[in-house]
């Protein structure tokens, strides 16, 4: 995980908009989950945290300046980064083989 990374350089709305599994409400197909895509190896932590954000935040797209919007994900993905439960499962996912 890049803790350097911030969410302006490394992900315009542009491209989650695009890559995402889910629609706006965040909903996502049985088994597809961002969850279930960590585990599989299918997408980084690093992706996942930001995945997780920007579900979060998409209602207030819009309704946000897009600056606004990506200064609070900024502080919800450094936030999420020193969560112990985040820290736990990225643990609990590198130990396994």
């Amino acid at each position: 995980m890049n803790s350097n990374s911030s969410w302006s350089e490394d992900h315009s709305d542009a491209r989650w908009d695009a890559e995402s599994d889910g629609d706006q409400s965040g909903f996502v197909p049985v088994g597809r989950s961002d969850l279930t895509r960590l585990r599989s190896g299918e997408i980084d932590q690093d992706e996942y945290l930001h995945q997780l954000v920007r579900r979060s935040t998409a209602h207030l797209e819009g309704a946000l300046s897009s600056n606004r919007l990506s200064d609070m994900r900024e502080v919800l993905l450094r936030e999420l980064q020193e969560t112990p439960a985040m820290k736990s499962l990225f643990q609990e996912l590198n130990s396994q083989p």
